[in-house]
């Protein structure tokens, strides 16, 4: 590949190997997670964007604390804290 071109993938094939939806994807891009380009109506997510949105996923930037019910069930009744 020549030095200034950009590897693109298209949008249904990332959505197939990573097992998720059209709708998650899309989130993902309006969130600044991940990029894409529109060629000729259709979408292609830009490689580079998606090795960093994997990279950060890995260094957990992504993870949230416990809410709800998954909140309860990691409380410490003993010393009445949050478990990590």
């Amino acid at each position: 590949m020549k030095e200034n071109q950009i590897a693109l993938r298209p949008a249904t094939i990332v959505c197939r190997e990573r097992g998720i939806s059209d709708v998650t994807l899309w989130r993902w891009e309006k969130r600044g997670w991940i990029r894409t380009s529109n060629i000729n109506g259709r979408k292609y997510v830009i490689m580079a964007s998606l090795q960093e949105f994997d990279r950060r996923a890995i260094a957990g930037e992504f993870a949230r604390r416990p809410r709800g019910a998954a909140l309860l069930s990691s409380y410490d009744s003993n010393s009445g804290s949050i478990r990590d």
